[in-house]
């Protein structure tokens, strides 16, 4: 499975946004590295959805009560600095208040490694609003960090059924794919991603990594070699580096 199969490396990636991820499990080797063992960067989409979310708590609220609304944006604000106890606090507060919070609250638990009550919170959020692409997002997030990627790709394609434009939910679902072994149909959501967003750094990075996986060094040679363009993180520059470095310069035969 997912995490568990020790030639597959998640690790954290912040770009413009921010994305939280598992830590490495093994250190990368040294020397030559087969194709196998790669790094997959794992985008659980967190503080990405905070901005659909907070328009969410908004729209669902016809007439909001003042001061459970201010618990849900001090909880925000609790929860960008890491704050996750207090920020559980605040928005049960605006749970009790009146105001459907229980996303952002799910959230505040997922971040805080409480995965059983994250998801019992977005379990039921989603039995209140079945429609909301986000949610399903974060309880694909939840449950690929579990090592669950089956059930994972099941939301994600929710999400890309309710939002097809997604670039956040074509790469999540590409990501659970990837988890998969599902290398194909995983490149497929990566080229689809970069159609809408040609510079977008995640689609590009893991498209060159689920080529790797797939033994196509060609295609993963291009796209890593695009990504190396466009990334400005020095570390991740010099990983890429690495991942292209390690590539064979010859197709893979049969």
């Amino acid at each position: 499975m997912y995490c568990n199969n020790p030639h597959i490396f998640v690790i954290h990636k912040q770009n413009s946004s921010r994305r939280y991820g598992l830590e490495t499990r093994k250190p990368l080797p040294r020397g030559v590295m087969p194709v196998t063992r790669v790094l997959i960067l794992c985008t659980l989409i967190i503080s990405s959805h905070a901005f659909l979310f907070r328009h969410t708590v908004r729209a669902q609220e016809p007439r909001p009560v003042a001061h459970a609304l201010a618990f849900v944006e001090e909880g925000e604000r609790e929860t960008d600095r890491g704050n996750y106890a207090r920020a559980i606090r605040l928005f049960t507060a605006a749970i009790k208040g009146g105001v459907n919070a229980y996303q952002w609250r799910g959230r505040a638990y997922f971040l805080s490694g409480d995965k059983k009550k994250a998801l019992e919170d977005i379990n039921y959020y989603i039995s209140l609003q079945p429609s909301e692409p986000q949610a399903y997002l974060l309880r694909g997030d939840i449950t690929l960090s579990q090592d669950n990627a089956a059930a994972a790709l099941q939301d994600y394609r929710m999400a890309v059924q309710l939002t097809p434009s997604s670039v956040v939910a074509l790469v999540s679902r590409g990501l659970a794919r990837m988890a998969l072994e599902q290398y194909g149909s995983a490149v497929r959501d990566f080229e689809r991603a970069l159609q809408l967003d040609p510079r977008n750094l995640d689609a590009l990075t893991n498209l060159g990594v689920a080529n790797t996986l797939a033994h196509r060094p060609r295609a993963a040679r291009a796209a890593l070699t695009s990504a190396l363009e466009l990334e400005t993180n020095t570390r991740w520059k010099t990983r890429i580096a690495e991942w292209l470095a390690r590539l064979p310069h010859e197709e893979a035969s049969g």
